[in-house]
């Protein structure tokens, strides 16, 4: 254990230069020993022993040699160090076990003396580990964040790139960008209703400790803030996962706070709309008083009704490069860290204040806005956009460090050389230039096999005769992706761009028809492409009471489809009142009963029934677009919507009667979700 601790005396610590000048000034005659050692701040026995050593012999070591028994020499240790820190920057560390294992290959490699029980365990000792740490305190055992490989890959230097040129054209618009006055960036987080509990006072080496929390997991609600470049926050937007929302979920919120409410919890497209008012309400953006906003390019921020709010408000929207928010964003540089601090801490107390209470939605409120009082200081925005280089604006903020996360998946351009490529990437080593066969057989030799049975350090000889350290990144080398395979991909990769120019908004225009197009195609396909789908006539003779299906053969996910019906299934509606005769087309909004006919084994020659809503009218084919309901099980006249929507094209002669318009009950959501028909529908199999 002796070894492991921090050296606390200071006998010894002089250098080599200090005790050869001390001993040089005696031996030469410019003073005595004495005031040799008080001009070099030295002991006087030390100088005299030492005085009496060089005068023995010139060549004397004029320092202690404390790292006699250590395995590396400064010179290898320092490249093993560069090693392990390289790899970090490139998110690809490694730990204390694999570190022993290379630090045994190493020694293998440069012939090195190394202790018995390296030998044995083929990795070096835990104890050298220690102290290679305490010898090099430049690195130590760290616990890393998780980043994503898609994180690790965007964020590299023409991505950036790419962001500060736009960046610095918008700038140059107007003076009021340039000085950041306007400067604005915009970002959603979420919060849970149950927090992540911080560290609190227990008994030591206690094993098992728990804090309260409201449940298992948490209901997510979604806050959206602002901030300025002059250190100012804006009030949030707290998204709320209820169909509708109350004005009593934002009590104790921030002053000013939007509150917004959708069944998801996250922000969508009609949502945005609704928080970008309010971003032009606080910040009266006009087009004599432009803003500029920076965000991220999901889906639900770019929109075509959402750029032209922002254009007719003078906004200009820049959106920062996909998966490099947390590099680029000011929000989630410096922001959003202390805010999720300060709510775990705020939820801490409320449970404290509110002892077998659980925490909801409806309490989240204030919770938000202690956190929110605390966060969004001054201070703390400004270091964010001074990070992010975005004000002060800074395109050169980060270094080659920076950049290495994506070094690994970065590939040469064509015609470049590979080589210089990835010599501009990694970093080499003082004996990067050492050719080592990759064939060359390491093995240990007779005498070095024998000396195995004996304890203690044994030397390792091996059939090289090189004298050139060899480093760690020849034995294993940095990481580095295969190459990307020749294929080609049609979807076009999301960059940085100023979505309120015109150029990229009529890109979006140009996207969103295209993908309109391909969801009317998968919705509505063409009577060729439709399977299985049989064209019957309009029925005439009543329904069998035996062909009536059960409901455990009821297939829940859709219509049944045929290819054969016979003519003794037709039924006449001479029984049945309320219906309107089928002397016309169905309209689009018109509710219709849909005939389908069952071939299968079990269930031969069946027919049953589906109500739907016309949500397409009829094409020159003469097929309709329908959305179908489904039965409520425990009423036969009741229908719900399905959460996934059933669409399917149907042939006008399937079209069995028009149903009239339904009746919608109740005062609830869930009551207003029942499809009641002012007809009798129980004589027929409704699915």
């Amino acid at each position: 254990m002796g070894r492991n601790r921090v050296r606390k005396t200071t006998i010894g610590t002089f250098t080599h230069e200090e005790m050869s000048n001390a001993v040089d000034m005696v031996l030469n005659g410019v003073c005595s020993i004495r005031e040799a050692a008080r001009r070099n701040n030295l002991k006087i026995p030390t100088v005299a022993r030492y005085v009496k050593k060089k005068s023995k012999n010139s060549l004397a070591r004029m320092c202690p040699k404390y790292n006699s028994r250590q395995v590396f020499t400064s010179s290898i240790e320092k490249e093993l160090v560069n090693y392990l820190l390289q790899c970090s920057k490139m998110c690809y560390g490694i730990g204390y076990s694999d570190c022993r294992k290379l630090a045994f290959q190493l020694a293998l490699k440069n012939n090195l003396v190394v202790p018995h029980s390296w030998i044995i365990n083929e990795m070096a000792g835990i104890d050298w580990m220690k102290d290679f740490i305490r010898r090099n305190p430049t690195i130590s055992l760290r616990k890393p964040e998780a980043c994503s490989l898609s994180r690790a890959t965007s964020f590299n230097r023409h991505n950036v790139s790419l962001f500060f040129d736009k960046l610095e054209n918008v700038l140059k618009r107007h003076d009021c960008f340039g000085d950041g006055s306007r400067i604005y960036n915009l970002d959603e987080t979420g919060v849970t209703t149950v927090q992540t509990p911080k560290k609190v006072i227990a008994q030591k080496g206690v094993k098992r400790l728990n804090q309260i929390t409201s449940a298992e997991r948490g209901v997510l609600v979604t806050v959206c803030c602002i901030i300025n470049a002059y250190g100012h926050a804006l009030p949030p937007v707290i998204l709320f996962p209820r169909v509708h929302f109350k004005n009593h979920m934002i009590n104790g919120a921030p002053p000013g706070t939007l509150g917004l409410a959708c069944q998801s919890g996250w922000m969508n497209t009609d949502l945005f709309i609704e928080t970008l008012l309010h971003f032009i309400k606080f910040t009266n953006s006009s087009k004599e008083n432009p803003a500029l906003l920076i965000m991220d390019n999901h889906e639900s921020h770019i929109s075509l009704s959402s750029i032209d709010l922002a254009k007719s408000n003078g906004v200009t929207i820049l959106t920062l490069p996909p998966h490099c928010s947390n590099r680029l964003q000011p929000l989630d540089v410096s922001v959003y860290g202390p805010f999720k601090k300060y709510y775990n801490s705020a939820v801490d107390a409320w449970l404290q204040n509110h002892p077998g209470r659980t925490l909801d939605i409806y309490n989240i409120a204030p919770c938000i806005n202690s956190a929110f009082d605390k966060s969004m200081t001054m201070k703390n925005i400004q270091a964010g956009f001074k990070a992010t280089g975005i004000y002060p604006f800074d395109k050169n903020i980060f270094t080659d460090d920076d950049y290495l996360v994506s070094a690994v998946t970065d590939r040469p351009y064509q015609n470049v050389d590979t080589s210089i490529v990835n010599n501009n990437l990694l970093p080499q080593s003082s004996s990067s230039t050492t050719e080592i066969k990759t064939n060359q057989n390491i093995n240990l030799t007779k005498k070095s096999e024998a000396s195995f049975d004996k304890p203690g350090r044994q030397p390792l000889i091996l059939n090289t005769t090189e004298s050139t350290n060899v480093s760690p990144d020849t034995i294993r080398p940095y990481p580095k992706a295969d190459d990307r395979k020749n294929k080609m991909h049609n979807k076009r990769k999301k960059v940085s761009a100023v979505v309120t120019d015109t150029p990229e908004k009529l890109k979006i225009e140009e996207a969103t028809k295209t993908k309109n197009e391909k969801i009317k195609k998968s919705l509505f396909p063409n009577k060729t492409k439709i399977k299985n789908i049989k064209k019957i006539s309009k029925p005439t003779k009543p329904l069998d009471e035996n062909n009536i299906l059960s409901d455990s053969s009821a297939d829940m996910c859709g219509p049944v489809f045929t290819s054969d019906v016979s003519d003794a299934e037709s039924f006449s509606f001479d029984e049945i009142t309320g219906f309107e005769e089928l002397d016309k087309d169905p309209e689009e909004g018109d509710y219709v009963l849909v005939r389908f006919a069952c071939s299968n084994s079990k269930q031969a020659k069946k027919t049953i029934f589906y109500v739907g809503k016309i949500i397409k009218n009829v094409d020159n084919e003469g097929f309709l677009g329908i959305s179908y309901l489904r039965s409520y099980k425990k009423s036969k006249n009741k229908f719900v919507l399905p959460q996934v929507p059933d669409l399917s094209s149907v042939c006008l002669k399937d079209i069995t009667a028009i149903l009239p318009k339904p009746k919608i009950n109740g005062k609830t959501a869930r009551q207003q979700s029942f499809y009641a028909f002012e007809v009798n529908l129980s004589n027929f199999e409704i699915r």
